[in-house]
């Protein structure tokens, strides 16, 4: 059987706001967020609210508010680790605890756990004992100290982060492990130092991406924005259009070489579909049209990679602070047939545009001959883009673009 407790007892000053818990996102307290994915999980038996005593009465008012009847509230310590103890000690006095069964303990301060995590650290924990959900370190670490007379710290060493990990929560461990750490007085910063104290060695689950602690206003900020969509969005069309040249081979779309089909006509690599991406992404910004930047490039400097127009318009994009959600692409051609060539299409342009597939549509149409496309003189496309702002970072400003 499996028990989850949610540690909210915390003073959270270093947020320096009157009660971090019970700051509103998206029309709920930060801490109804985790509650509610942990009540609704289907592994979980019995949840645990552990809170301080002198707000105990707001916190049942607001769980019969939200009709969460059978959540046990326990008052918790001065400490992390006081606390999960005392909600230990309330949830066996309301159930009949085994010593095998897995104990789930959550930072209410941590909105964005997912079912899967819960899932995952739970199989992991009945594996092996205990188990946790962490992020690899990817910043470069430095390790510091303090010199007699001097004001600043200094460098000692840059210590290698291949092995380090930034522990967050769901943490997950075995009943009497916990038990028998505590009967040790073992002490740690949270349950899985407790039970590495004891020889045993915690099961590291990849936490998902927006698994953090919220400790300070900024978190506020992001976790706003990713809660209550405070997105902008923007459209854009665009559309190229290049007659064939039946004397040359190496048709170019998407940034993909087709070298058995014939060239377009153009100053450049003639690729109708970065062509009209670029126009359609300008327009989005209230830019002008492609050739406003691409021919000082392709007529002057002799570029002919429409990769490097893209590149610009991109650029500019991530600059005024958008990226690209999802595009969609209309072909008008009797010549060639698209379908076959979109899986190489769609690959060239999810590397191009750090986009999924599913973000990405590419479909076509002969024309019937009613046009010169369809006459399979040559061939049009049409793209809408669909732009959204960037994510604020945590720290200030915009998060850059992947890759």
């Amino acid at each position: 059987m499996n028990h989850a407790f949610l540690l909210a007892a915390g003073s959270g000053k270093r947020s320096k706001l009157p009660d971090k818990l019970q700051e509103m996102i998206a029309g709920k307290p930060l801490f109804w967020h985790a509650l509610q994915a942990l009540q609704q999980h289907p592994l979980i038996k019995n949840l645990v609210l552990v809170v301080p005593d002198h707000k105990k009465t707001l916190f049942r008012k607001l769980l019969k508010e939200w009709g969460m009847l059978k959540i046990i509230v326990a008052i918790g310590g001065k400490t992390r680790q006081e606390s999960a103890e005392k909600g230990l000690i309330e949830l066996k006095k309301n159930t009949n605890i085994q010593s095998r069964d897995l104990l789930l303990f959550h930072n209410a301060a941590n909105p964005f756990l997912t079912s899967s995590e819960i899932t995952q650290v739970l199989k992991a924990g009945a594996k092996t004992g205990a188990a946790f959900v962490a992020h690899p370190i990817v910043d470069t670490v430095k390790s510091l100290k303090k010199p007699p007379k001097r004001r600043t710290d200094q460098v000692i060493e840059t210590i290698d982060r291949s092995n380090l990990w930034q522990a967050q929560t769901p943490q997950v461990v075995r009943m009497d492990l916990y038990e028998k750490a505590l009967a040790k007085n073992l002490s740690g910063t949270d349950e899985m130092s407790l039970i590495e104290q004891l020889g045993i060695y915690p099961r590291i689950i990849k936490a998902s991406p927006y698994n953090f602690k919220i400790t300070y206003q900024r978190d506020f900020e992001f976790a706003r924005f990713l809660l209550e969509g405070k997105n902008e969005f923007r459209t854009g069309i665009g559309i190229d259009s290049h007659a064939f040249d039946r004397t040359k081979t190496g048709l170019t779309l998407g940034g993909k070489l087709f070298k058995n089909y014939p060239k377009l006509k153009a100053n450049s690599d003639g690729d109708v579909m970065l062509h009209a991406l670029c126009n359609a992404v300008s327009q989005a910004l209230g830019q002008g049209s492609l050739g406003t930047f691409a021919n000082d490039l392709c007529l002057k400097k002799g570029i002919k990679d429409s990769q490097k127009y893209l590149e610009q318009i991109l650029i500019k994009m991530h600059t005024k602070g958008f990226e690209l959600h999802q595009v969609g692409f209309q072909f008008e051609g009797k010549f060639p047939l698209i379908d076959p060539l979109t899986p190489q299409i769609k690959s060239s342009l999810q590397k191009l545009l750090l986009l999924p597939g599913d973000k990405i549509g590419i479909t076509a149409t002969s024309g019937e001959e009613l046009t010169a496309f369809g006459r399979g003189e040559g061939l049009q496309c049409l793209v809408i883009v669909l732009l959204r702002t960037l994510p604020p970072h945590p720290l200030g400003g915009h998060r850059p673009p992947p890759g």
